[in-house]
């Protein structure tokens, strides 16, 4: 990893706290798995020295382009410090099956990002990085089953946190004590209705 990187990180959770650091892979292309595995492990570790647990999420136009190939990832890292970020609309149109969640590797689920929108399946690379980038809705307006994920993550034991992920230009247009209400009550519904 980018040791400036890293250290500004932990500048940062010196200075604020925090409970995880949120990491992925945006390239495509093949995987050294093993070697991936053991940095991804090293990171977890010197990130757990500052309570800080690893969340790795996984892209639809990546390396790892689905929760499969993060779940095996976190398996060979075979870490408690490092677990999985459930993106719900990443998770869906990477071609995750909300029952993948029942065997999870010792992290277990280290966050989620709720969220909703269409299935782009299948798609290229770009109209992927395009619907992540300026179609992801809120909670409950897409066609993602949000509420069966959401079921699924809960019967892990998993308790938090849920955070809410858009990026729409129509939320981000919004003033921002608008967003974070609607954001909040479209969160609280799914969770409610879950």
């Amino acid at each position: 990893p980018d040791t400036a990187l890293v250290e500004r990180v932990e500048a940062v959770a010196d200075a604020v706290g925090g409970r995880h650091v949120s990491t992925g892979e945006f390239r495509a292309g093949d995987l050294d798995r093993t070697g991936a595995a053991q940095r991804l492990r090293e990171l977890a570790d010197r990130l757990a020295a500052r309570a800080l647990q690893l969340a790795l999420e996984a892209f639809p136009w990546s390396v790892l382009d689905g929760p499969a190939a993060a779940l095996d990832l976190l398996r060979l890292a075979g870490t408690s410090s490092a677990g999985l970020m459930v993106d719900v609309w990443q998770f869906c149109n990477g071609g995750g099956d909300p029952g993948m969640l029942a065997e999870l590797p010792p992290g277990g689920i280290a966050a989620v990002q709720l969220n909703d929108g269409p299935y782009v399946r299948p798609a290229s690379p770009a109209e992927y990085l395009h619907h992540a980038r300026a179609a992801r809705q809120l909670p409950g307006t897409g066609e993602l089953d949000v509420v069966g994920l959401v079921r699924a993550v809960a019967a892990t034991g998993f308790t938090g946190p849920w955070s809410v992920e858009v990026n729409t230009p129509q939320l981000r247009a919004l003033p921002a004590a608008e967003a974070a209400r609607q954001a909040a009550a479209a969160a609280l519904a799914t969770l409610d209705e879950a």
